[in-house]
């Protein structure tokens, strides 16, 4: 790896775990968790554990958890270098600015990719454990298709956060608008213009890796009759977060560092 890049990765991992922000978004990440928590506890049915699981700690971290983690870990990558007056150095490093910018956005992921393995396998350990719900090889089976699931999320989203850090000192009023209300809203709507949200495809992987047929999920999830598949919806992802991170190198080389 380039000594630039892994210099900032580095640096980006240590600022994105290291502070109030991480244990604000493990706290986020873990809290569809305490609904699975309070059923084993009071709940009368010591069998719908792992039904529960499937109808609302998966659509929750969707809904819920992908996009307010996203923000809360990758905004501040580029955010707080303007705040601290550091944007220059990294600038203006020999190196191109895309490597700096790549490295920050990778140590950012990574931080990023630790709070949604603890929001996919945490319920599923305690589920494992504490229930007779299904077998332990089934909440495995689930926390993994969730995480992987999160990932490409936290990917995609991630590079569009760091997009807009360098594109606009605005950036947390537009992310909201594209992963809250384009992602989120617009993706779980009906008609086809969900079909351009990044979270339309989120829902179609969450469906088919958690091994949920149909829409006996739905409650809260979007009902679709023919959710997209996983190879087109990976496809559609990987494609966002080059597309994104492409525009970040571009935006980067053409902007004022002041």
């Amino acid at each position: 790896m380039n000594p630039a890049i892994r210099a900032m990765l580095s640096y980006s991992l240590r600022r994105r775990v290291g502070g109030v922000r991480f244990l604000g978004a493990l706290a986020i990440a873990l809290l569809p968790t305490l609904n699975l928590v309070l059923d084993v506890a009071f709940g009368d049915d010591p069998t719908r554990q792992f039904d529960l699981y499937l109808k609302y700690i998966v659509p929750i971290c969707l809904y819920f958890v992908t996009p307010f983690v996203t923000m809360m870990t990758m905004l501040p990558v580029i955010g707080e270098l303007y705040e601290k007056g550091a944007v220059g150095y990294i600038y203006t490093r020999p190196a191109p600015r895309w490597m700096p910018i790549f490295g920050l956005y990778l140590g950012g992921v990574s931080a990023t990719l630790l709070v949604f393995f603890a929001a996919a396998f945490v319920p599923a350990a305690f589920g494992a454990i504490v229930t007779d719900a299904a077998p332990p090889g089934r909440w495995l089976s689930a926390a993994f298709g969730l995480f992987g699931t999160l990932a490409l999320g936290g990917l995609a989203y991630g590079a569009i956060c760091v997009f807009l850090g360098v594109w606009t000192r605005r950036a947390i009023l537009w992310a909201a608008a594209l992963l809250i209300g384009w992602g989120v809203l617009v993706g779980s709507s009906p008609g086809s213009l969900r079909e351009t949200s990044l979270h339309y495809y989120l829902f179609g992987l969450a469906r088919s890796w958690c091994g949920v047929a149909g829409d006996t999920f739905s409650g809260i999830f979007p009902p679709v009759v023919d959710p997209p598949t996983p190879l087109l919806s990976i496809v559609v992802l990987v494609v966002a977060t080059v597309t994104f991170l492409l525009l970040a190198a571009r935006c980067a080389e053409r902007r004022d560092v002041m």
